[in-house]
C-alpha cells in the first residue's frame, strides 16, 4: 500500500504560503517543506493535528491512500566506463554506456499484481576530465532514459489511479535508480571513482 498527504494540494486552494502556515501554526518551515514535497517518511501525531485544525480539515481529507504498492528491481545489462590519472596529474573520467533493465512490481495488499520490464538507457556519453583539484568542464552529470514498451507502465499506472502519489515514487526511484547506476559504474572502473557523479533520470510519466 501507499500513503500520501495532501498538503501541497490544501495549501494551494487556499491560496497559503508555508510561510504564513508555519507562524500561525508554530510548525517548522523545514517540516512543511518536507510534507510538500513529499520526503518526509514520518510525521508526528501533533503536527497532524495542527494542520488538521487550521485548515479545518479531518484526517480522512489530509492522506491519501492506495491498497497498490510499487518496487523496483534494477538490473544493469552494458557498463563501459574509464578512468585515468597522469604521471602531470591531469585525470579524466567518461561513461560510455550504461543500459538496465526495470522490473516494475505491482502489488495490492502485498499480494502480486504485475509486473512491468522498463529499459533504461544512458542518453549520451560524458567525460568529465581536469588537472589536480581543477575541473576542466562540468559534465559530471548523466541522463538516464527510461522507456516501456507500447506504454504498458503509463496505462497502467493510470488504470489504477496512481498519480497523486507521482512524487513520492519518482523520488524514490529516482534514488535507487541513481545508487544502483553509481555502484555498477564504481564496479566496471574497479575504484569508487564515480561516487560524486548526479544522475538525472524521470519515470515515462506524467505528474497528474
Amino acid at each position: 500500500m501507499m500513503i500520501s498527504n495532501r498538503l501541497s494540494v490544501l495549501l494551494a486552494t487556499r491560496k497559503l504560503k508555508a510561510t504564513r502556515v508555519s507562524s500561525d501554526t508554530g510548525i517548522a518551515r523545514s517540516t512543511l517543506a518536507s510534507l510538500t514535497g513529499e520526503d518526509s517518511k514520518m510525521i508526528q501525531f501533533e503536527t497532524i493535528d495542527k494542520l488538521c485544525q487550521y485548515l479545518n480539515i479531518d484526517p480522512g481529507e489530509f492522506f491519501l491512500y492506495t491498497p497498490y504498492s510499487l518496487t523496483f528491481d534494477i538490473v544493469p545489462t552494458a557498463v563501459s566506463t574509464s578512468y585515468s590519472v597522469s604521471e602531470n596529474l591531469e585525470w579524466g573520467f567518461s561513461v560510455m554506456e550504461y543500459k538496465a533493465d526495470v522490473f516494475a512490481k505491482f502489488k495490492r495488499r502485498g499480494e502480486d499484481a504485475k509486473i512491468i520490464e522498463l529499459s533504461a538507457n544512458l542518453e549520451e556519453s560524458k567525460t568529465y576530465n581536469g588537472v589536480e583539484e581543477h575541473a576542466f568542464n562540468d559534465e559530471n552529470n548523466i541522463d538516464i532514459e527510461i522507456n516501456s514498451k507500447d506504454n504498458e507502465f503509463q496505462d497502467y499506472w493510470t488504470t489504477l489511479k496512481l498519480q497523486p502519489f507521482y512524487s513520492v515514487v519518482e523520488s524514490s526511484f529516482e534514488a535507487q535508480l541513481g545508487a544502483s547506476v553509481i555502484n555498477s559504474l564504481n564496479e566496471d572502473a574497479g575504484k569508487d571513482v564515480f561516487n560524486d557523479w548526479n544522475v538525472n533520470t524521470f519515470l515515462p510519466l506524467l505528474p497528474f
